[in-house]
């Protein structure tokens, strides 16, 4: 009976056995490698997006901020101007005041008086006016600046006086009027009473 031997074949067998192995090994890291290249590009290209969007989003903050800034100037700018308008306002009113009560008190004055001193200051008290808004009367916002005069002088009798309280009482800008002081004026060249009369001249009324 004749021997046959297998090993040769074997052997060559294993060969292309392991040849496939590493071939298919082989080809997995390749694919595992490209699918890491890929990966890491797709993140990469995200990461890149990402970047640029947050760049934009940085400077248009800063735009933003920049025009608050401007805006916040605007209103600090506005608010200094109503401020100086208000004041040139207050000042142009005042010059009218007090040529109103210059103008009203030698046409007030009876005969039998005459006024040796007026005195005009600011009153820290304001006066809350009503002011009528959708039919019903009520307390506006805004106040009514008031003065207090200050009128010293000499009468002759106590007529006299009383009938310049009463002038004064019927002026309707004119609140508050009160006689402080009367008192007799013995001077060398006449005789007569000493007089302070007090008021307040309402601005606006």
């Amino acid at each position: 009976m004749s021997k046959i031997n297998l090993l040769p074949w074997r052997e060559e067998l294993r060969k292309v056995h392991n040849r496939i192995f590493y071939a298919i090994l082989g080809g997995s890291v390749a694919v595992g490698i490209s699918l890491v290249v890929l990966v890491s590009m797709f993140v990469g290209r995200r990461i890149e997006v990402q970047t640029a969007n947050i760049d934009y989003i940085d400077k248009e903050l800063l735009s933003v901020k920049g025009e608050i800034t401007e805006i916040q100037g605007l209103q600090t700018n506005k608010t200094q101007l109503l401020e100086r308008m208000g004041v040139i306002g207050s000042l142009q009113m005042d010059r009218f005041t007090i040529v109103r009560l210059l103008d009203l008190l030698p046409r007030i004055v009876p005969d039998g008086i005459y006024l040796t001193e007026v005195i005009r200051k600011e009153d820290d008290t304001s006066l809350a006016m009503p002011a009528l808004q959708g039919g019903t009367e009520k307390v506006a916002t805004t106040v009514r600046k008031q003065y207090g005069i200050s009128v010293r002088g000499v009468a002759l009798t106590n007529g006299s006086i009383s009938n310049f309280l009463k002038n004064l009482g019927e002026v309707k800008w004119i609140k508050g009027v009160k006689l402080n002081e009367v008192s007799i004026n013995k001077g060398k060249e006449s005789e007569g009473l000493n007089f302070q009369v007090e008021f307040n001249q309402i601005v606006g009324a």
